[in-house]
């Protein structure tokens, strides 16, 4: 015969562990529940806002990278005045895009090579600043600027852009070749001593590198000025 079970009193019913945590989870829900809601609510709002927004960029970005080669076959094509307004537009229109930097950097290039430095370096600076974190594009962007302002014989500041170069470079990849530039600019400037030091840093440090005769050379040119 089975066993008849014992029936709970209703003071032993909450008194149970289980049935005391199920009463005061529901408790919990009939006052924070409307609570809990909005912020799943929110949480889904925020994972598919995010979730926009990276496929509008993604979007974005090929529309940048379409709209500058379409600029870039102008300039291939010998359609330089139109290809100068359609690389501005791109770069203005897409900023934050890779197309934007890549429109922006030809432009800049462009007009360096044409002999119009002052707008070389307004493009080049334009370029410097939006960079963000993208380091080798600023640092870029800065060898631009430099040699817009060599252009224009502004020696100095040329060879503080270059130091700066130096300076900001982690990698360490562009230091030799900025410190070259510097010391070349230092030396027309007139400035022999800062020219020199940066020189033989190149020798000192960057043993090896593809400018360490080119700095070779230069040292032996001061020596020669005296």
């Amino acid at each position: 015969m089975a066993r008849k079970q014992k029936r709970l009193t209703k003071k032993e019913l909450r008194q149970d562990p289980l049935v005391k945590t199920m009463t005061e989870t529901q408790l919990w829900l009939e006052k924070n529940g409307k609570a809990l809601l909005i912020g799943v609510f929110a949480g889904v709002v925020i994972f598919f806002g995010i979730n926009l927004f990276r496929n509008m960029q993604a979007s974005n970005e090929g529309d940048a990278a379409m709209a500058y080669f379409e600029a870039a076959a102008l300039l291939a094509s010998n359609q330089e005045e139109v290809a100068i307004a359609s690389l501005d537009s791109v770069a203005q229109s897409y900023r934050g895009q890779t197309g934007g930097h890549n429109a922006l950097l030809e432009l800049a290039e462009l007009h360096l090579r044409n002999g119009d430095a002052e707008l070389a370096y307004e493009s080049f600076l334009q370029l410097r600043n939006r960079a963000g974190r993208d380091r080798l594009l600023k640092i870029t962007a800065m060898d631009g600027m430099a040699a817009s302002l060599e252009d224009l014989e502004r020696f100095d500041e040329a060879a503080a852009i270059y130091d700066e170069i130096v300076r900001y470079d982690r990698n360490g990849f562009a230091i030799p070749l900025a410190l070259y530039k510097a010391g070349r600019c230092y030396s027309l400037a007139g400035n022999a001593g800062m020219a020199r030091q940066r020189f033989e840093r190149i020798l000192d440090e960057y043993d090896g590198s593809i400018v360490n005769r080119d700095a070779e050379r230069e040292i032996a040119l001061l020596d020669l000025a005296g």
